[in-house]
């Protein structure tokens, strides 16, 4: 038996693998329809998609496999995972790399293998999405590899969805951390102008509580008189077009929910999107403590 070798870029391979947070067995009922076609499309009994840790081979989600891990040295997938593309064995029990792999001898009897690599966006292959049978083949055609080349994307399409959604939760949740404990006031609104965010420093801004504020228009912090034009550049943006005053201080008139209507300096800057999720084509306003007839608020728009 020949073990594959360890890449010389593993710890890297593990921090990217780290990303995604996966836990021993998929809570995701996408990748067991993923696998279950995988078995149909190719007529196997066994397919399962697996990452690779350290000193073992975690099965994510399988049929028609037992087994919920393995030793990496005696894993087909430590192979796959070297090689740029898909890797294949036509008869594991001829193969001088495999012929006395306890996998091949004994459970699950491999004979036929395919696997491809599943890529991180920074290219560590931190999984496989494999196929085995019983019985040995004569080919693996071109078709075959491109059909299992593209489940595999479709598998590192989901855990991508996975590792993305994971880092839009930790960023809203060090955003609200923020939001809380901030002096300034901070509130959100979604693409429609609702409000979505309210800190204990916007109540001290505009006299608004976060329970009446939120789901409110962000209207009811525009001056009357500037009302219109918040409105007409709001939706602007919404549709996908640039803030015209992006990296320019202006002063923007505000209203206090007793009808007291003051001026801000307010700076414009046009930041990405953050995809779907909760701040997606937000406004995040911040100022400082409630204005004084002596002394403006410093606030800062930022679109996203």
């Amino acid at each position: 038996m020949r073990a594959a070798p360890i890449p010389i870029d593993e710890d890297a391979r593990l921090a990217r693998l780290a990303d995604y947070q996966l836990g021993d067995q998929s809570d995701d009922p996408t990748f067991d329809h993923l696998v279950q076609l995988t078995s149909r499309l190719f007529s196997v009994p066994v397919a399962f998609v697996s990452f690779m840790e350290r000193d073992r081979q975690v099965f994510y989600c399988k049929i028609g496999l037992d087994l919920a891990e393995t030793d990496r040295e005696l894993s087909f997938c430590t192979h796959t995972i070297s090689r740029d593309a898909l890797f294949f064995v036509l008869d594991a029990s001829l193969d001088p790399r495999f012929y006395d792999n306890p996998q091949v001898t004994g459970w699950p009897f491999v004979r036929f293998y395919a696997g491809v690599p599943l890529r991180s966006p920074s290219g560590h292959a931190f999984g496989t999405i494999c196929i085995i049978d019983h019985r040995p083949r004569n080919q693996f055609s071109e078709r075959d590899a491109q059909n299992l080349t593209d489940l595999g994307k479709i598998a590192t399409d989901l855990f991508e969805k996975r590792r993305l959604d994971l880092a839009r939760e930790t960023s809203q949740s060090r955003f609200q951390g923020i939001a809380a404990s901030s002096p300034d006031g901070i509130i959100c609104c979604d693409q429609e102008g609702h409000i979505t965010v309210w800190n204990e420093a916007a109540t001290q801004l505009f006299g608004y509580a976060s329970s009446e504020a939120i789901g409110q228009s962000v209207d009811i912090i525009v001056s009357r008189r500037a009302a219109g034009a918040h409105n007409t550049g709001m939706m602007r943006v919404v549709d996908g077009g640039a803030p015209r005053l992006i990296g320019k201080t202006i002063e923007l008139p505000a209203r206090h929910k007793d009808g007291t209507e003051f001026r801000s300096n307010s700076r414009c800057r046009c930041g990405p999107r953050m995809g779907a999720g909760p701040l997606d084509r937000s406004f995040v306003i911040s100022g400082s403590a409630a204005p004084t007839k002596s002394n403006s608020s410093a606030s800062r728009i930022t679109t996203h």
